[in-house]
């Protein structure tokens, strides 16, 4: 399987990052530490020489697969276009800073399609395993943490929130020269230093979603948020945001009918805020299951539109294209001042993104 090349001018790097809170008691493993697996997407230098990671290491692939009824060896898991520890590029300057929280049993790997993205145009994004409700996390020491919670709503969204703060502290260490990695592995040249951590934002998926907002209203290093189809939860439903928010959903979420959450956050967003709907799609349509799920449906022999149920019937191509567009545009505007008119409405090119409220 292949995932979409990113667009960027610049090849991306990618660095995995071990990190343990020794400040805090593992929720759901209260006799441990809380540990935390995060993958780091950069801008990096051309002819970096090394290999292309693994979409997603080789046990979580085989959970993931088995948990969806699909053959371990009906495919071949994809790599990302990002190469492993490849230097910094020393003409991205310091970077703004983006973190990406998954979905509820989601790994962190369903952001790769948009953290690519990001890094090619110069962001560094920390995309974040939630060890106890994500189905598997796997340590550089080859423990795998399996999901103890087979109901979400049983997991609260301030442990995530707690697990992005806790990421940005050990991102500053890194980038005053420190290497907060649990076995000092290896960085990539170039990169401490790099992290505009003036600059930060997040962006999550479903459960995700949820702690992004979380996260914007308990610690202020975070300036800009975007939600990506989930429900809100906790003191932000009340409190809302005095900063920029982008809610995008979609089209069988209708928020604004079914979901209490969207209605009650919504009037409390006091800083710039929009609300779009991605037409045709469903909820998974917003990761990169979008564009893996018809790859695995044609190597088991099955019609394209076996994938309705799942994804609907927007275009991956097209999926891709429009949310890789909006979240680009959100962040260049609120973490790098540049001017879009993306924002003004539904847009003629792209118009499966379905203007909703301003």
């Amino acid at each position: 399987m292949t995932l979409p090349v990113p667009t960027g001018r610049y090849p991306v790097g990618r660095v995995d990052l071990h990190l343990v809170d020794q400040n805090r008691a593992d929720p759901y493993q209260p006799a441990s530490r809380r540990e935390l697996m995060v993958s780091l997407f950069y801008p990096a230098a051309p002819h970096g020489g090394s290999e292309f990671t693994p979409w997603i290491p080789e046990l979580s692939g085989h959970v993931l697969m088995a948990a969806n009824g699909i053959p371990a060896d009906a495919v071949r898991l994809p790599l990302t276009h990002a190469r492993d520890t490849a230097p910094y590029a020393h003409d991205a300057g310091r970077a703004p800073v983006v973190v990406y929280s998954p979905g509820y049993e989601e790994p962190r790997a369903f952001g790769t399609t948009q953290a690519e993205e990001l890094a090619s145009h110069g962001y560094i994004v920390a995309a974040v395993d939630h060890p106890g409700d994500a189905v598997v996390v796997e340590f550089p020491d080859g423990r795998a943490y399996y999901g103890t919670h087979p109901d979400e709503a049983e997991i609260p969204v301030e442990i995530r929130t707690a697990d992005v703060r806790f990421l940005i502290d050990q991102l500053t260490i890194l980038d005053r020269g420190g290497n907060p990695d649990a076995a000092r592995r290896r960085l990539p040249a170039g990169l401490c230093g790099a992290l505009d951590l003036r600059r930060v934002g997040i962006f999550g998926h479903s459960r995700g979603a949820a702690t992004a907002a979380s996260a914007m209203y308990a610690d202020p290093r975070f300036k800009a948020g975007v939600n990506l189809d989930g429900a809100v939860f906790g003191p932000v439903v009340a409190g809302g945001l005095d900063r920029p928010h982008l809610l995008l959903e979609s089209a069988e979420h209708e928020a604004m009918k079914y979901d209490e959450t969207w209605q009650q956050f919504w009037p409390n967003l006091r800083g710039w805020r929009r609300m779009y709907v991605l037409e045709k799609s469903r909820h998974v349509s917003l990761t990169d299951v979008e564009v893996l799920m018809p790859q695995i449906a044609a190597a088991l022999g099955q019609p394209p539109e076996s994938t309705e149920p799942m994804l609907g019937t927007i275009r991956p191509d097209r999926a891709v294209a429009a949310l890789r567009a909006y979240v680009m545009a959100f962040f260049d505007l609120h973490l790098r001042g540049r001017h879009t008119r993306l924002f003004d409405g539904t847009s003629d090119a792209y118009p499966e993104m379905r203007f909703e409220l301003r």
